[in-house]
Order: structure tokens, then sequence, then C-alpha cells
């Protein structure tokens, strides 16, 4: 792919439906999610005609009042999602080119692949919401957090999607299970430290009684050794709870179509630990010169919240559980000098 990514929070983007020819009553929004890089032109081409005909077969044939596109880059690959809330159609019926047969050869001719995943036709007084039972159309999730905060917060950056819906939630392996056990989920994104079991057991034990499950590592912390624990364990992913709304919608769509990934501020634990930044440091010596959260954020003119997270992210690359352990750990690296003043 091209250099000079640049990084990009959903966007509203309205070429993808301009086509269409819709009168304004139906609604057709677009999004692009990811690290934006330029495409081959043969490549955008097919993907701007499949995703015009992918819309326009919602709208005249499905009877769909909204179409959602979104457009994703993940790394190497890129990803363009339709999804609909209409009646479902034969695709047989459509003989003005937007057949799927042709859609697919479209997708082929550029290394990619079409991936139908319809609900089929539905009848008069059905629920008008995509019915993962009928098909593979909207991405069940499973939040695990012992933190309701943080399963609300969670809930409610993956509610924007209209591919991605909350399906369950619990505060504890036992509950991460039986929840498990009596919903149909597609991607579990659970916290690596629970109250009732040790870190990476819920992960074992979900991969055993659910094989096809997709499990998402969002925790606090994420040490080398919490990564290892989390990966050996069988996860296919893990991020950081400070990790924006774009990348986390990212990794859910990359994980339940097979792709294995690490969120942006995690280290690779096969890897050395990845060295704490010059702001970082400067957040490290404050603590370790005794501030709070607050008079760092005075000093250094920032947010509160953007203090935590340098630190988290010190915490993480030098294995540091908290505050105090990664000022000694500073210490213990030669990253701040006893002498110093501030």
């Amino acid at each position: 792919m091209p250099s000079n990514p640049a990084t990009v929070s959903p966007r509203p983007s309205t070429g993808w439906c301009d086509s269409t020819r819709r009168p304004p009553t139906h609604g057709c929004a677009s999004f692009v999610d990811g690290e934006v890089s330029a495409l081959p032109d043969t490549t955008a081409d097919a993907l701007l005609r499949v995703a015009g005909e992918a819309v326009r077969n919602a709208l005249r044939h499905a009877d769909a009042g909204t179409v959602t596109v979104t457009l994703s880059f993940l790394g190497e690959a890129v990803c363009v999602d339709v999804v609909d809330d209409g009646r479902g159609f034969d695709p047989d019926a459509a003989h003005d080119g937007s057949g799927l047969a042709i859609m697919a050869e479209r997708m082929d001719a550029v290394g990619g692949r079409l991936e139908d995943r319809r609900p089929g036709p539905r009848r008069d007084g059905d629920d008008a919401r995509p019915d993962r039972a009928r098909g593979d159309l909207v991405i069940r999730v499973v939040v695990v957090d012992d933190h309701p905060v943080v399963r609300d917060g969670v809930r409610g950056q993956l509610a924007v999607a209209a591919d991605v819906e909350v399906v369950g939630e619990a505060a504890s392996t036992s509950e991460a299970l039986a929840v498990l056990a009596a919903t149909p989920c597609d991607v579990l994104l659970a916290d690596l430290r629970l109250p009732d079991a040790e870190p990476g057991t819920l992960v074992r034990r979900a991969r055993a009684e659910h094989p096809d499950l997709v499990v998402l590592m969002l925790s606090t912390y994420a040490t080398p050794a919490d990564v290892r624990t989390a990966l050996d364990a069988g996860a296919d992913g893990y991020l950081v709870k400070d990790t924006g709304r774009a990348e986390l919608l990212d990794a859910v769509r990359t994980a339940r179509h097979g792709g294995r990934l690490l969120g942006r501020s995690v280290p690779d634990p096969g890897a050395g630990p990845a060295a704490p930044s010059p702001r970082e440091l400067e957040v490290l010596r404050l603590v370790a010169a005794g501030l709070t959260n607050r008079q760092i954020a005075t000093r250094l003119r920032l947010g509160e919240a953007t203090v935590k997270t340098h630190l988290q992210h010190v915490c993480a690359k030098l294995g540091a559980l908290d505050r105090a352990s990664a000022v000694a750990a500073g210490y213990r690296a030669g990253l701040l000098d006893p002498a110093r003043e501030i």
C-alpha cells in the first residue's frame, strides 16, 4: 500500500450514494474508517461500482429506507460494508448488471472477494432490524468487564455502527460463559483480568466451548506479558481501553473476518519493549516528583485524561501495573535520574 497514511475518524462521505437517484426521503450515508491510503485506480473503480450496485439493489429491489456504506482501511486490506434495513430480494430478479455474479467477478478481477450476507426476503410485519439468524449481516458482540461504566462506554462506542450490535454483557468469567451459552455471538470483547479467574482463563474456555468465536481483549494495561498471555490462550487481538471508536470498530470487523491484530499502543510480545516517548517520559518524571495527575496536567497544559493516557502507555511499555511501579521501573531502566530537579 502507498505510504503517508492519515488517521481518519468515521466521517460522512457522499460519493458512494450520489448515483442512486433515490428521492431524499430515503437515507444513504457513507463513512470512512482507519488509516486512509491511496488505492490503485482499478481497485477504487471496482469498489465504487460494487458498492454502488449494492446500494441500488437495496433501494430498488429491497425497498430499503436506509443504507449505510462503510469503507474501512485495515492495514494492507480494504473492506466496503453495505448494510440496509430492506426486505431482502431475489438477486436473479435484477437484470441491469447488478447481479451478484457480476459483482463477484469485479472483485475477483482486482484480487478481492464478494461476501453475500443478505438475510433473505422478509414478510410484512417482520422486525425491520437485520437478523443474524437469517444471515450473516450484523456482527454480534458480547462485552465483558467488571466495571459497569466500561461496559456502558463500549456499548455506546459500538452503537454508532449499523453492522455491529452488542447482544450481551457480563462482569466475570462465569457470567460471560453463561451469556455465551445462551446468546448467539460472533465476537467476545473482554478484559483480560477478571475477578473470578486467572488471566487467559475466559479466552481458553470460551474458545474451547465455542470454536468459531472471535475473542478480542480490551484491557487497561498491555504489558508484553499480558499480551503474550492473551495470545497464547487463543485471543485474536488485543486493544487497550483508550482505543478510539474508529479503531475499535475496525478491530471488531477485522477480527470477525479472520484478521489477528494488536492495537496501536499495544507492544508486539515477540519484540523488545518500546521506549516511552519524550512526552511520556516527561509525565513519568513529574509522577516521580510526587505530582498528581491534575498538577501534571496544569504544568504541561494538558487535559487530565491525556495525562492518564500517557501514564497507561508508560505502564504498558515498562511492564508496570501502576504509577508507583512505573516510577520504580523507570529508575531501573535508567530513564529517571534521582538527582534531577523538577
